[in-house]
């Protein structure tokens, strides 16, 4: 005999509730139709949210970053020297 742990796809639920997440897990079902027992692990994450915050900032400032800047145009002009001036 071993011991063993089934994950199936959709089991999970993640319920958004204002300041934390809750995660709603069905752990286990017993039995078939009206007499069927279901048990469910239920977890609350509080503060998740500033970690997606955090993240958008770090992805906002690195954006920021490597924003190119304005690069000043140089261009040359040939003007002539005044009357009397001195050309160096």
């Amino acid at each position: 005999m071993s011991s063993e742990r089934n994950c199936f796809e959709g089991a999970k639920k993640v319920i958004p509730v204002t300041g934390c997440d809750l995660y709603v897990v069905l752990a286990s079902w017993d039995g078939d139709g009206p007499t069927a027992q279901v048990s469910l692990a239920i977890f609350v994450n509080p503060l998740v949210s500033w970690i997606w915050t955090g993240g958008a900032l770090l992805l906002l400032g690195t954006a920021l970053t490597l924003w190119p800047t304005p690069q000043p145009s140089v261009s040359r002009v040939a003007a002539t020297a005044p009357r009397g001036g001195v050309v160096t």
